[in-house]
């Protein structure tokens, strides 16, 4: 498991790794369509952002560059 906090990413090869999910966020989690979620990425962020910055901030410098 990773998690990105802020700019950082933690892995749990690399040290213990707690997350605590709301009821609403673990069935969100459960229902993931990994053929649309290929990566498994779940985030939250503040209320604020635009799809556009969600979208930069979740990516790693390990994804593929998306398809155009």
């Amino acid at each position: 498991m990773r998690v990105k906090i802020g700019n950082q990413w933690h892995d749990s090869r690399d040290e213990p790794i707690c997350i605590q999910v709301s009821e609403g966020e673990q069935l969100q989690i459960a229902q993931m369509d990994r053929t649309v979620a290929k990566n498994g990425k779940f985030a939250v962020f503040p209320e604020d952002w635009t799809t556009h910055q969600a979208i930069d901030w979740m990516r790693d410098p390990i994804d593929p560059e998306p398809q155009a």
